[in-house]
């Protein structure tokens, strides 16, 4: 057992199955009056000595028990049980099953055997039985995955796919790795990127297959990370009020409101210097949680910049202090290529004319000389002739070792932040190529502090996280557009892509699929960490909450 840390709390100790049981009609009793979970809790405790936290008692009412309860201000309503499953809708990963219990094209989910034995497989029930998914989508062909090589290959096709903003495809290549592998190293990222009911499902079946290793300490980034992004596949069907319910159990499990000021939990890290999984599944978690007060329940309003703060300062605060060079060192490396480069990698007419293709330009221009430098880094064939040393790629091993995420993802960051800089000429001026503007842009922050450049980058991570992350039918209202955008615009993109690494099944771009360029995400318009529009309409309706 790892030692206590002060300013930690030790893990509420999990209860037997007779201890819930012999208590179970109280408990229920008291959540439908209604009481909140940490109501409930808090009663527990106090008359039955019964110590649990806000998480245990949230899966064993909703999961275990299964017994939920429709708030009309926190989710729109579950569909009806009653509604019998539509018949001949298509299934896979790319499209929705239709399925009973007991039939259908997969069993229910307790049913199924899971790769591991898992020691908390409640925590991630079966879909319901009425699911329908968003867009419909047609069987998507299996990628061949019999070699090393061609996973690798398809992994970094999944990568790529979701940075251009075609998380679809991107979760149906990862779902066929899982199936091979019986493991993904990015469950994050792939969990994010599950578009519709049946790929929610799917990547509920992963997130059950390391249930066993999360349960071992709540009281750790890990656990909690899993249980916001299981959260996220109960927002991709009729289930959304399960989300909000699971998102606020969390996030009171690991925040003191102290007075008003929110102060954060040290919990165990996960591992990276700067857990960046964790920092933007927390700020969206953090933005769905006031946006969806219940004030019947106390629930309080959560500075959620300050707390994104405190989850730096308790990363970054050790002794020694992490060094992250890496977000300079990639910047050094991002100027030179592009000062080298002879043209964009696709070269497409009249991307310069719309600002989420020039991202996209940029962005595969990066990831080809990235690529082109082999293994470990890639799966490309490049003779070592046609390298040039001086443009090697030194910084791209440092990425998951200092932030958790893929060569990939950090690239789409970094992209971001430097098509942001790149001057705009004026009406009437000319217009400087493309990879001239990027290359003063790279300059320009090249010649940021360290404390700013990291600043920077972790606001385009939580503007790229948020498109995968807020309910597709935007029916909460969030305060931003989606960014969403004609699918040809990244069709070539898509393409060289996959031509590049020499994939030629790449599933079709079909109608409803709603595609979202991560890299030309505007951080400006995405973060909402403040709150403002919602903090004024409290305020106009009547109700005190003070900012943390």
């Amino acid at each position: 057992m790892r030692p206590f840390i002060p300013g930690t709390r030790r893990n509420a100790r999990k209860k037997p199955d007779a201890e819930w049981e012999a208590l179970k009609s109280d408990i229920l009793e008291k959540y439908e009056t209604p009481m909140s979970v940490e109501a409930v809790k808090l009663w527990l405790e106090q008359e039955h000595g019964f110590i649990v936290s806000n998480r245990q008692l949230g899966r064993r009412i909703r999961d275990v028990w299964g017994v939920r309860r429709y708030r009309p201000n926190s989710a729109r309503r579950r569909s009806s049980p009653e509604l019998p499953p539509a018949q001949g809708e298509p299934s896979g990963i790319g499209a929705v099953p239709v399925e009973e219990h007991g039939s259908g094209t997969h069993a229910p989910f307790e049913q199924q055997t899971p790769i591991h034995a898992l020691t908390a497989a409640p925590r991630f029930p079966p879909a319901s039985p009425d699911s329908r998914s968003f867009p419909v989508q047609s069987q998507p062909s299996v990628p061949q995955l019999d070699s090393p090589d061609a996973r690798l290959r398809y992994r970094r096709l999944a990568e790529i796919l979701r940075t251009l903003g075609d998380a679809h495809s991107s979760f149906i290549f990862h779902a066929a790795l899982w199936d091979v592998e019986h493991l993904t190293p990015d469950i994050y990222t792939c969990v994010r990127t599950a578009q519709t009911q049946a790929q929610a499902d799917k990547a509920r079946e992963m997130l059950a297959s390391i249930g066993d290793i999360c349960s071992e300490d709540e009281d750790s980034w890990i656990a909690v990370t899993v249980d916001l992004l299981l959260a996220h596949t109960y927002d991709r069907g009729p289930d959304q009020v399960d989300a909000i319910d699971l998102i606020k159990d969390t996030i009171k499990d690991i925040i003191d409101d102290n007075q008003g000021q929110a102060n954060l939990r040290r919990l165990a890290k996960r591992g990276p210097p700067l857990d960046v999984p964790a920092y933007s599944i927390l700020s969206a978690a953090l933005a769905r949680y006031n946006h969806c007060l219940d004030l019947e329940h106390g629930d309080r309003f959560i500075n959620a910049q300050s707390v994104l703060e405190q989850f730096v300062d308790q990363h970054m605060t050790t002794d020694p202090r992490p060094d992250l060079d890496v977000l300079p060192s990639c910047l050094r490396w991002c100027r030179d290529v592009l000062r080298r480069s002879p043209a964009t990698a696709p070269d497409v007419g009249g991307a310069d004319e719309n600002p989420v293709a020039e991202a996209c330009s940029v962005l595969c221009t990066l990831w080809h000389s990235w690529l082109a430098f082999g293994p470990p880094h890639s799966p490309l064939d490049v003779a070592a002739a046609d390298r040039d040393p001086s443009l090697a790629p030194t910084w791209s091993d440092k990425v998951e070792a200092q932030l958790g995420i893929s060569v990939t993802e950090f690239l789409g960051a970094v992209v971001s932040m430097i098509m942001a800089e790149a001057p705009r000429p004026e009406i009437g001026d000319e217009k400087q190529p493309l990879l001239e503007r990027a290359r003063a842009g790279a300059s320009e922050l090249a010649g940021l502090s360290s404390e700013a450049l990291l600043r920077r980058f972790l606001d385009r991570v939580r503007a790229m996280n948020q498109p995968l992350t807020v309910p597709p039918d935007g029916e909460h209202g969030f305060y931003f557009q989606n960014g969403a955008v004609d699918t040809g615009v990244i069709a070539p993109f898509r393409d060289f892509a996959a031509k590049t690494l020499g994939i030629d099944d790449l599933p079709a771009l079909e109608p409803g699929v709603v595609v979202c360029p991560l890299v030309a995400t505007d951080s400006e318009q995405l973060t909402y960490d403040d709150m403002v529009c919602l903090f004024e309409d409290f305020q106009g309706g009547g109700h005190n909450y003070q900012l943390g």
